[in-house]
């Protein structure tokens, strides 16, 4: 009986020990968080103002709202998974140039904001971005929600919560569970505790969609934005870019620009 009980406890001592291991992997492979910041929208000629935010259960959080003087609408900026809000100004500059005041955040461990990365609490820092939005009045009709790489999964999570706007991805991935079928294949999905189901999620996403995939992305496999776009009800948009994971605006520039603004102006956000 004591030799049963030691194997079992000793069972169980290996077993938490794997368990924390796989959850130390599936952070790492998931977050990429920059600490500080070492530029400022003013570097690349853009006014800003800055804005400190709480988040439920009292994470502080930092952002930069960058006003355009007469804006067709305000576009919401959910990052990816590596850096910080300082390597966007460049994206950020080209949604200004299309009438969009744009408020990009630093999610919980990134930037300038407190506590650590983890799936609830990007979700919850994104529900309190929103939420400064809408203190500001902003119209809720016109809020691009757009998520990047990472971000496309609050994105979708955000548009689906307030059914209002519009949703943008970018080289958004299906799942957390389809990336780790790419990026560890030997792991079983269930030991996984982020999810981020966007292929999920977006079956109820009912405002307007664009989703942008790139066939080149080495990151994100094209299969990934495919079946978002598959899974995603109408009125929805889908269009492929050449390029890596990190260059779908350097890649093709105009197309970038002119199919978001096409994508606005179809559905009543015209310039």
């Amino acid at each position: 009986m004591k030799a049963l009980f030691l194997s079992a406890l000793m069972a169980s001592v290996i077993g938490g020990a794997f368990l924390a291991l796989v959850r130390q992997m599936e952070c790492r492979s998931v977050f990429f968080p920059t600490k500080g910041l070492d530029t400022t929208p003013a570097e690349v000629g853009l006014p800003f103002e800055e804005v400190r935010f709480q988040a439920p259960g009292g994470v502080r959080l930092h952002g930069w709202f960058i006003p355009h003087q007469s804006p067709r609408g305000t576009l919401l900026y959910l990052h990816g998974n590596a850096g910080n809000i300082g390597g966007r100004l460049d994206k950020t500059s080209v949604f200004r140039s299309l009438g969009l005041s744009v408020f990009l955040f630093d999610y919980r461990g990134y930037g300038n904001s407190g506590g650590s990365p983890t799936e609830a609490g990007i979700l919850k820092d994104t529900e309190a971005a929103y939420r400064v939005l809408m203190e500001r009045g902003v119209d809720p009709d016109k809020v691009v929600i757009y998520g990047e790489s990472l971000g496309g999964a609050p994105a979708v999570y955000l548009a689906e919560k307030v059914k209002k706007g519009f949703l943008v991805t970018e080289g958004a991935f299906s799942s957390v569970c389809d990336m780790a079928r790419v990026t560890f294949p030997l792991l079983p999905s269930w030991l996984l505790a982020s999810r981020f189901d966007s292929a999920a999620s977006i079956r109820r996403v009912r405002i307007p969609k664009l989703i942008i995939h790139s066939r080149g992305d080495e990151v994100v496999p094209v299969a990934m934005g495919r079946k978002l776009a598959q899974n995603a009800p109408e009125p929805k948009r889908y269009i492929e870019l050449e390029g890596g994971h990190n260059s779908y605006y350097a890649a093709a520039p105009a197309l970038f620009r002119d199919s978001i603004d096409a994508f606005l102006n179809d559905h009543g956000l015209a310039a």
